[in-house]
C-alpha cells in the first residue's frame, strides 16, 4: 500500500524540487563525512553523497537520461 502513495508523492515532484532535494541530501552526506570516525562509513557516506550530487546537478549528462531532462 505504501508503494503507490510513494509514486503519487514522486510524479508530482518538479524538476527543480527534485533537484533540490538531492543537493541538500549531499550537502548533509557530507556534513555526515566530516564526523564519521571509519573509512568505511566515510567511504559509504562519499558513494551516497556522489550519487546525491549526480542527481541534483548531473543526471542529464547521463547516458539514456537526456530525454528525461529535455522533456521539462
Amino acid at each position: 500500500m505504501l508503494k503507490p502513495n510513494v509514486e503519487i508523492w514522486l510524479g508530482d515532484m518538479r524538476k527543480a524540487e527534485f533537484q533540490n532535494h538531492h543537493a541538500r541530501e549531499a550537502a548533509r552526506l557530507r556534513s555526515l563525512i566530516a564526523v564519521a570516525t571509519t573509512p568505511a562509513v566515510k567511504a559509504r557516506l562519499t558513494e551516497q553523497a556522489e550519487e546525491s550530487e549526480r542527481l541534483a546537478y548531473g543526471f542529464a549528462e547521463d547516458e539514456g537520461e537526456a530525454e528525461i531532462a529535455a522533456g521539462d
